[in-house]
């Protein structure tokens, strides 16, 4: 019994991580965006969340045109992100 609870710390670190998808809606397109969205992944890297191992992002830009928003926030949730931002 003592030798299974010794191992049980390493089998939860065996467990695969949940991958979660985020779905960014924005104004702009990321190529005139890269400075804030770099700070964005930034600071999910500096909580554990690193694109691939653990998370994938989904940007999605209405290139200024607010018409466009509703669209691409139906198409982010029939992707089945975890979260929009």
């Amino acid at each position: 019994m003592l030798g299974l609870l010794a191992l049980a710390p390493l089998a939860a670190r065996a467990q695969p991580r949940k991958l979660y998808r985020i779905g960014v809606l924005e104004t702009t397109s990321l190529r005139l965006n890269p400075e804030n969205f770099d700070r964005f992944r930034q600071g999910l890297q500096e909580r554990g969340y690193v694109e691939g191992p653990t998370l994938v992002m989904l940007y999605r830009s209405a290139e200024g045109e607010a018409e466009r928003f509703q669209g691409l926030a139906q198409d982010l949730v029939r992707q089945k992100v975890d979260l929009i931002v």
